[in-house]
Formats: structure tokens, sequence, C-alpha cells
């Protein structure tokens, strides 16, 4: 089984947990996820472009350069459905992403383009 098709098996299976089912976040990044979720009960769900102040910047599937490692909408933490994201108003799509990702360790591999562009 590739690497690529076992992240997104693993993808699949965390769609729709519970947060405190799914990987273990840093600590950090769990109070970054907690504060988002956090602003979007009072103020309610982000996007670009509105009174909030807080830029999304969504990028559908054709815009993500970084799929391929797994920086996308269904590995992220705050992913709800295929096109429902817990924070972002906007439609999303498994292979989307946007600046607000919260992804568990393991979840995104470095190698590729990204190992390239280091050099």
């Amino acid at each position: 089984m590739s690497q690529k098709h076992f992240l997104f098996d693993l993808a699949e299976f965390l769609v729709g947990m519970e947060k405190e089912e799914m990987g273990k976040l840093h600590p950090a990044e769990q109070q970054f996820a907690d504060t988002l979720l956090d602003i979007v009960k009072k103020y309610g769900k982000l996007a670009d472009r509105d009174e909030k102040g807080i830029w999304v910047g969504y990028e559908g599937p054709d815009e993500n350069e970084d799929a391929a490692i797994g920086v996308k909408c269904s590995n992220c933490y705050l992913h709800e459905s295929e096109k429902v994201c817990k924070i972002a108003s906007v439609e999303i799509h498994p292979e989307g992403k946007c600046r607000l990702a919260v992804i568990p360790p393991g979840m995104v591999g470095m190698s590729g383009k990204n190992e390239d562009s280091e050099s």
C-alpha cells in the first residue's frame, strides 16, 4: 500500500470523529484549534473578506500544491465533512486547504517537492 493511499484511508477513517478521538495534537496546536473553535462560537464561521478580521485563505484542490504531502482539508482536525469545515464558512473540498489548518502529527509527509525547495 502506498503512503499516499494509506494517508487517504486514514483521513477517511478520521473524518467525523470527535476531537477527543482524533490523533493527539501537540498542546500548543490543541490550544490553537480550541481557540479557533471558541472564536467561531462567539462570532460565527470565518470567511475571507468578512468583517471578523481573520483571513482564511482557502485554496481549492487545483490551487493546493501541498495536498500530495498531506496538507489538505481531509487531514485537518477542523474538517467536518466532505464540503464542510468547522471554522470556515466557504464550501471546502477534501483536497483543498486554508492557512488555519490544524493537522495531527503523522498526517504530513515531508518528501517530494518540499525537500527540493529547501535546497
